[in-house]
């Protein structure tokens, strides 16, 4: 009898020991592996050598995942200050595509080399190529002599992105001729350059906060030559343009009155009554320069693509 109750207890005993094991919280393994960093789909990274500007770039390109195969042409978004610019328009426009917002499309956003590790080769880089130059010239060979080194040299930037970079996308990726054009800051106001003098380069523009006081709200002044001097060509090429600032762009914040100064802007577009420009405005009243970008892109993209069909 005690026998079998010594094998009952031993048998009791090992099931509530196996009970105990089952339930016990189980140690996580750690990963002795190299943490991988992420990689944003369907991306790459090409090195370009300008004949124009002399100068090294970097384009940042995103593509449909099946542009190799698909058999299509994609329309084409060109974007300035790319390493803030490009993975964050890149999911954007993924997000719509998705949701049959906007049509498929190969990203392109010029960067320069070095720039997203020194905050000054980004600064002198930008500024040399994205603002328009003080001096009167007809072309890019006339223009820089008497130029600081530093800025003026939207002409020969211009000419890079219509001469080489064009070219160069369209040799390497099944693009269409619909090109759109994407620029904050100073990237706005070359933007608004390349609207005003060679509007036929971008079918569509997203213009958010453009430096339009740079040297002493110069681009008023090409507004006033282009409107007279190409006032028949314009008005054969369709454009169009989406405007965007954050309403706290004032003078005491910015030392401009850039809300002013682009309304002013836009009534003188406006006042063209060009019928194959159209034209949008929108001042969003608590977003700063910098908090601006992201909803405008997203907003601005919307406005100027058509709704893709079904």
């Amino acid at each position: 009898m005690r026998g079998a109750y010594l094998i009952l207890l031993i048998v009791s005993l090992a099931a509530a020991m196996a009970a105990s094991a089952d339930s016990a919280p189980v140690a996580a393994t750690t990963s002795i592996a190299e943490p991988a960093p992420y990689t944003v789909p369907n991306t790459q990274v090409r090195a370009v050598h300008s004949e124009e500007t002399g100068a090294d770039y970097q384009l940042f390109i995103a593509t449909p995942p099946d542009y190799k195969t698909s058999g299509k042409t994609y329309p084409v978004v060109y974007m300035l200050d790319a390493d803030y610019s490009f993975a964050l328009t890149r999911n954007i426009v993924q997000h719509y595509v998705e949701r049959k917002q906007l049509p498929e499309m190969i990203l392109v956003a010029i960067a320069y080399p070095g720039a997203a590790e020194s905050l000054e080769v980004y600064r002198e880089n930008r500024k040399r190529d994205y603002t328009p130059s003080l001096i009167p010239a007809a072309k890019a060979s006339d223009a820089g002599a008497a130029e600081p080194v530093a800025q003026g040299g939207a002409i020969r930037f211009r000419n890079f992105i219509a001469n080489e970079v064009v070219p160069f996308m369209a040799n390497n990726f099944p693009t269409s001729a619909d090109r759109t054009f994407i620029g904050h800051s100073y990237g706005g106001l070359f933007g608004t350059y390349v609207l005003l003098t060679e509007p036929e380069l971008f079918k569509r523009y997203v213009i958010v906060s453009p430096s339009l006081w740079y040297g002493d709200r110069l681009i008023f002044g090409v507004e006033h030559t282009t409107a007279t001097d190409r006032h028949d060509i314009d008005r054969t090429i369709e454009r169009h343009a989406f405007f965007a600032i954050g309403g706290a762009e004032t003078r005491e914040a910015m030392g401009a009155p850039m809300v002013e100064q682009l309304k002013q802007f836009y009534r003188s577009l406006e006042q063209r009554h060009d019928p194959a420009l159209s034209l949008a405005l929108r001042v969003y009243p608590e977003d700063t320069h910098a908090s601006v970008f992201p909803g405008a892109v997203a907003r601005g993209l919307l406005a100027v693509f058509p709704q893709p069909k079904s």
